[in-house]
């Protein structure tokens, strides 16, 4: 899903294209911390015709939504992690995304921590 400011004018349309950003500013992960995930995004800007004006990296997702709030570009998220994202910002939904993110847990079987087991639950309940 792409990231959006309240009143960003792609939020009239029901779905966005990837070629409909050709002109926006992101905000990204950077490469360093997932150089995979940053050159596909590269390649698939290029596919469609244009190369991404990245104005700001950011490891956490949390800090990358508040830029966003605050007007100075455009990100992405999981469609399963946005309810992550609050009030300062819409997701909308980006049409024929190629771009398909896994994600995983590990922790220690035999581990009793009482906010592993919480964390764990409400992992389950949001990814289900």
């Amino acid at each position: 899903m792409v990231v959006l400011p309240q009143q960003h004018p792609l939020l009239q349309c029901e779905k966005i294209t990837l070629e409909a950003l050709a002109n926006e500013s992101f905000i990204i992960h950077p490469r360093q911390e997932g150089p995979i995930l940053y050159d596909g995004f590269i390649q698939i800007c290029q596919t469609v015709g244009f190369y991404p004006k990245i104005v700001k990296e950011s490891i956490s997702l949390q800090t990358r939504i508040c830029l966003v709030a605050a007007g100075l570009g455009i990100t992405f998220i999981p469609e399963n992690l946005q309810f992550l994202v609050g009030s300062e910002v819409v997701c909308k939904a980006l049409q024929d995304c190629p771009i398909c993110l896994k994600f995983a847990a590990a922790w220690q079987q035999n581990s009793i921590s009482p906010t592993l087991r919480e964390f764990l639950k409400i992992m389950r309940e949001k990814l289900a």
